[in-house]
């Protein structure tokens, strides 16, 4: 299933105009008026078979319940979800059951999502109990076979999560991930928890694993190293709203949106003695409760004109760089 999908040059997953909005109630004397959490606002992305979409952004951005709108964890607002072809974004519970077999997720921290009181044999067998697949010893079989591809002894199966190590139950969890053979895997911050040692070591894995079965991910990350290494494509969230997206390549070395720019130059530089010159930017983060007119980002943009407080840029493509798009008002003339 996974090498046919990844012959196709369609999305395995797209999300269309996607927004999820969310009702909460005031503050002080107007507690009982309720306002809008604009958590994810029309966002348009698609992710081929076989590659990796990053996305990244400061915390609160909305790159967690964008993931969970296209899984339809949360029902969207507005928009739509579209998975392999098809329209799933009005599916009730009965018609996601199996589609819940295609999408799997590996989650932060690998201790939180394992249940401490189950032998690893048990959490990783569970997802084909749940769907009844095979026997109890196909399963056993099945589960020997993924500890293994994870790089683990399968004589582990009656040990229990409190007993490995960060790494090694994060390699657990890939592992439960791939016990339905899924085509598309959401990596939310899988090694941000880890020791950098392990980090790369969990990086290769999961870079073998998409080689070998054919897997999609879509990777939520901060570490800008991380997502140079392993993405294919990057998409940069903001407020809600992905501002830039592009091969990764590309948007690295020719970013065209200003917090793009300066989520690059905050990051580390590796190396004795190296040093480079940063932008800070002014403030913090805009509440979706009431996000600024015109340009999101504009209170904080070192770059902001005028236009920028009163007309909403349009997210499009760069002049003469295919495939990169941005919403910036002055995309083509802003310096790197």
């Amino acid at each position: 299933m996974n090498e046919q999908t990844s012959m196709s040059d369609s999305p395995i997953i797209e999300a269309r105009n996607l927004s999820v909005h969310f009702s909460v109630p005031g503050k002080g004397f107007r507690k009982h008026e309720r306002q809008t959490v604009r958590a994810v606002h029309d966002v348009s992305l698609s992710l081929k078979p076989g590659k990796t979409l990053a996305l990244v952004g400061e915390s609160g951005c909305g790159k967690t319940t964008l993931v969970r709108a296209l899984s339809l964890l949360i029902k969207p607002t507005a928009g739509e979800v579209h998975f392999d072809g098809t329209d799933i974004t009005h599916y009730k519970h009965r018609q996601l059951r199996p589609l819940r077999r295609q999408i799997q997720m590996v989650f932060q921290d690998p201790y939180s999502s394992l249940n401490p009181r189950m032998p690893v044999g048990s959490l990783i067998s569970e997802p084909l109990v749940i769907h009844g697949i095979g026997n109890r010893n196909e399963r056993r079989d099945k589960v020997a076979e993924l500890l293994v591809s994870v790089g683990l002894n399968a004589d582990i199966m009656n040990r229990y999560p409190h007993q490995f190590s960060g790494g090694q139950r994060q390699r657990i969890a890939i592992a439960r991930a791939l016990a339905l053979d899924p085509n598309l895997i959401i990596l939310d911050e899988p090694v941000s928890a880890l020791d950098v040692s392990v980090q790369s070591q969990v990086l290769n894995l999961l870079q073998d694993l998409q080689e070998k079965l054919g897997l999609t991910y879509l990777f939520i990350g901060h570490n800008l190293t991380v997502i140079r290494y392993i993405a294919d494509e990057v998409a940069v969230m903001y407020l809600g709203e992905v501002v830039e997206h592009a091969e990764t390549q590309e948007l690295f070395s020719n970013p065209r949106h200003p917090y793009t720019q300066a989520l690059l130059r905050a990051a580390p530089v590796h190396g004795v003695g190296k040093r480079k010159h940063t932008t800070q930017l002014k403030g913090d983060p805009p509440s979706p409760l009431a996000p600024p007119p015109g340009c999101s980002f504009h209170p904080r943009c070192p770059a902001a004109q005028d236009i920028c407080a009163t007309k909403e840029p349009v997210f499009e493509d760069v002049p003469n760089h295919a495939g990169h798009r941005a919403a910036c008002h002055f995309k083509d003339q802003v310096p790197t």
